[in-house]
């Protein structure tokens, strides 16, 4: 099998752990998501599939742009992107917004929503702010679903939802490849 690149964007840390703990079990190389200017070059020289793993960070997923940056490389390469938030991750896989912002691309890279942590003492002024009046919003839904009642419920406090049994169907999509797939 051959082992993946594995490109990391993290605010907080979650992100990293579990790109980590992917290429423990991949034997993947991590890299930086903003470091891939010679990703193409050593792609066509030693082919092998991508990880692209990103937070949710509010409404910008550096993962998401960055696939939408290289189009040819996910196209040619099988290639997967790993979100990491704090939405509840089956809310999160049916709502798919990941999917939605590739738009075409979509086909071509499957999805994995993966739960992250929060520890709001570690939160940036402009971070803690938008959260503040995301759950003043939500708060006042008519009907808020059990996503909604579930961020209404851990606004304010440390939350830690990294959990690496989550990382199976990453690990499975991986191993599943074929030599033709990579």
């Amino acid at each position: 099998m051959i082992s993946p690149h594995i490109l990391v964007e993290s605010v907080y840390g979650s992100t990293q752990q579990y790109a980590d703990e992917l290429a423990k079990r991949t034997g993947g190389r991590i890299r930086a998501l903003e470091n891939t200017e010679t990703l193409e070059t050593e792609l066509a020289s030693a082919p092998a599939p991508l990880i692209i793993c990103s937070p949710n960070y509010g409404p910008v997923n550096k993962g998401v742009s960055w696939v939408k940056e290289n189009p040819q490389l996910v196209r040619a390469y099988a290639s997967a992107l790993v979100v990491v938030g704090m939405s509840l991750p089956d809310y999160a896989k049916t709502r798919d917004a990941a999917g939605t912002a590739l738009g075409n691309l979509a086909a071509d890279v499957p999805r994995f929503y993966l739960p992250g942590r929060l520890t709001h003492s570690q939160l940036s002024t402009k971070h803690r702010s938008v959260l503040w009046s995301v759950n003043q919003m939500i708060k006042r839904k008519p009907s808020p679903n059990e996503n909604d009642r579930n961020m209404i419920a851990e606004y304010g406090k440390d939350i830690d939802h990294v959990n690496f049994t989550h990382l199976e169907p990453v690990v499975n999509w991986w191993r599943s490849l074929t030599l033709e797939r990579v």
